[in-house]
């Protein structure tokens, strides 16, 4: 809205603004009540490094807990012993400044231990790699887009059409 104003389009930002919100509100709604998968979001993966800053608020506002990264705080550098000890229920794989392609090229030639595939996240199917560089490197717009793919992803039966 600030921006909308300072170009002199006030009311074009208060409706971007008001759509915006209405569309976070429709996704807290349709995850409100469902269980809250534990979740590891890593904005890094060598060294994998925790999720940061809004990273957390967006995985909370999606129906998930974050397990390791913390709302308003930095990123931090994680061993995989750590995301082993939080046993995630799905596991997000945002490397900053990567696209889908090259962070799933990046994972699959990483050397995980020999646990790796007992993570109920690796187990049951729910290790996602995402596009951090189309929404979740800087706060806009897209990160609406992302809460809402993060919220299909973590709770698709709530998304299903009848």
């Amino acid at each position: 809205m600030v921006i909308a104003e300072a170009l002199g389009f006030p009311e074009r930002g208060r409706v971007l603004n008001d759509q915006l919100r209405a569309r976070m509100e429709r996704v807290e709604d349709r995850v409100a009540g469902a269980p809250r998968p534990g979740v590891v979001a890593l904005e890094w993966l060598d060294p994998p490094c925790s999720a940061g800053d809004w990273t957390p608020a967006f995985v909370r506002r999606a129906g998930g807990h974050e397990l390791l990264g913390r709302e308003d705080r930095p990123s931090f550098v994680l061993n995989w012993q750590q995301i082993g000890a939080a046993q995630p229920d799905v596991l997000l794989l945002m490397p900053w400044g990567y696209s889908t392609e090259s962070a799933r090229r990046t994972w699959f030639s990483l050397k995980r231990p020999a646990w790796w595939n007992a993570l109920p996240a690796v187990r049951n199917g729910r290790v996602h790699i995402l596009d951090a560089r189309a929404a979740s490197l800087r706060p806009a717009p897209r990160v609406v887009d992302l809460v809402e793919q993060v919220a299909r992803l973590l709770h698709p039966h709530c998304f299903r059409r009848s």
